[in-house]
């Protein structure tokens, strides 16, 4: 009977002090989605290029596309794509059909994107369909993402210089 009441005390109070907290998480949508989406409301791009054996990579999804503060701008203000880097099928983009290279063992849509300097993890914008590719390659901290983020958020027009001296982090 003890050992019972032991195993209740133990179980209720374990249990009663947790609350369930909803777990936001990014909105990721696939690059053959963003042309519609585009279609209806036009946002930024920002699109995560990933590979599966790359540490960074899962370091990034683990440590900055888990934080809540970042989460909620980009589902607010941006579409955000994860596109692995070595994908085999082909894919049409803006028009055009990229393809895997077997020859260099990447997709043509990653060399497109990061404008032929690739490297994982890396971090790509896009104010619209019809500007260039905006890659930054390497692990980029919350902090250094938060720049980044907000200063593509703010639209084109924007002097990057000024913008850098003025920012605050907030996350």
């Amino acid at each position: 009977m003890r050992l019972l009441f032991i195993a209740f005390c133990i179980s209720f109070f374990s249990c009663a002090g947790t609350s369930k907290i909803p777990i936001v998480k990014l909105e990721w949508i696939t690059i053959e989605a963003l042309e519609n989406k585009m279609n209806d409301e036009k946002r930024p791009v920002l699109i995560s290029l990933y590979t599966d054996w790359c540490g960074w990579c899962k370091k990034m999804d683990k440590k900055v596309y888990t934080n809540p503060d970042l989460v909620k701008f980009v589902n607010d203000n941006f579409y955000a794509i994860k596109f692995d880097g070595e994908f085999k099928a082909p894919i049409t983009f803006k028009g055009r059909t990229f393809n895997y290279r077997t020859d260099l063992r990447i997709h043509e849509l990653t060399l497109y994107l990061t404008r032929g300097d690739v490297g994982f993890p890396a971090t790509v914008f896009l104010y619209d369909l019809e500007d260039d590719p905006a890659p930054v390659t390497g692990y980029l901290n919350v902090k250094q993402i938060e720049l980044l983020i907000k200063f593509y958020a703010e639209g084109k027009g924007s002097d990057w210089k000024s913008f850098q001296q003025n920012f605050k982090n907030t996350w």
